[in-house]
Formats: structure tokens, sequence, C-alpha cells
């Protein structure tokens, strides 16, 4: 889900800054734990949060996978890239 309104993007801020281990980017930050991947950027028309949550199977694999590919796809589309994102390594980085 990308939420590209900035006051609804508030909303989701704070998680991105507590929410698993943290991911970096010079546009942005966020977290990545096992079912969630939350990601905030500065873009043309304000913050924008990008979030990528596992169904209830729990796919986390899934969620490593596509968190990355989907930020930086959806950040090149708005505008807010390009966004070369540092993921956590095996031990974390909270």
């Amino acid at each position: 889900m990308t939420i590209e309104d900035p006051r609804l993007a508030g909303i989701f801020t704070r998680m991105a800054l507590y929410e698993g281990d943290w991911v970096r980017s010079a546009g942005g930050y966020g977290g990545l734990s096992p079912n969630l991947g939350v990601f905030r950027a500065g873009c043309q028309a304000g913050e924008t949060v990008f979030v990528v949550q596992a169904d209830e199977g729990g796919a986390s694999a899934d969620v490593s996978t596509l968190f990355p590919r989907y930020v930086t796809a959806e950040a090149a589309r708005l505008g807010c890239g390009p966004l070369k994102l540092n993921l956590p390594g095996s031990g974390g980085s909270r």
C-alpha cells in the first residue's frame, strides 16, 4: 500500500520509526520485520509511506523480498527516487 496523502502518511510514520529493524536510504527511513515493512520518504507531494504486510499465513520470506522492490518501484513512479534501501543485516539493527 502506498500512502501519498501527507496527513494519512503521518499516521504511519510512527510505525516506520519503531517497526522491526532499520531500513535506511538517503531519501527516507523505515523498518522491516518478518511480517511487515514500512518506509517513509519525502516525495514531491510531501511525506509518503510505503507499506508491505504478509497475509494471515505469515509469508515472511515474501515480505523481505517484495518490500525493497516495491518501495524502489513506487518511489520511482512517484518521482521520489531513486531510492537505494540499506536493508538490515541478519543480526538486526534497532
